[in-house]
């Protein structure tokens, strides 16, 4: 659900009112994999005006103004790659790296080539198993939205030329 902020007019004449509702669903892409981000689209499929009259619509998103994600050129939302994130990663797989090669080297009295390999095995199997970033946006994070390309939806009985 998302609320418009600002009148929208079409040539001059008020087609959407400030405060009306517009109420759709998302597809969702899940990160499933590692360095695999999520991602989601918004789908508007109807609005429903201040005065409480509700009518179908579509629209689709086209930009966000969010820290914590990004919009491409097809309406698809991503989520933004933080380095921090990215930092704590690294950080994890290099500790997981040295805690498999010094267990391999105490424990299993291997020398310090096998050691090598253990470590790297168990930091490539941590890097493995984290899956990418899903899509967060915050409530109050501004989104852009675009009329179907067809126009036959547009509310109120505006019809394009």
């Amino acid at each position: 659900m998302a609320k418009v902020e600002n009148p929208v007019e079409l040539d001059g004449k008020p087609v959407l009112p400030k405060g009306t509702l517009v109420e759709g669903h998302l597809e969702t892409i899940p990160a499933r994999r590692m360095m695999r981000r999520g991602a989601l689209r918004m789908v508007f499929d109807r609005i429903k005006l201040p005065d409480g009259t509700v009518q179908p619509a579509r629209f689709e998103l086209s930009a966000t103004e969010s820290a914590s994600a990004k919009t491409d050129s097809e309406g698809t939302v991503h989520p933004t790659v933080s380095k921090k994130r990215l930092a704590i990663q690294l950080g994890g797989t290099a500790v997981v790296a040295k805690l498999a090669d010094d267990l391999s080297e105490e424990a299993l009295a291997t020398s310090a080539g096998s050691a090598r390999w253990y470590g790297l095995a168990a930091s490539t199997t941590f890097l493995l198993l984290q899956k990418g970033r899903e899509v967060k946006l915050k409530s109050g994070d501004v989104i852009e939205v675009d009329f179907a390309r067809d126009g036959s939806a547009l509310p109120l009985g505006t019809a394009t030329r």
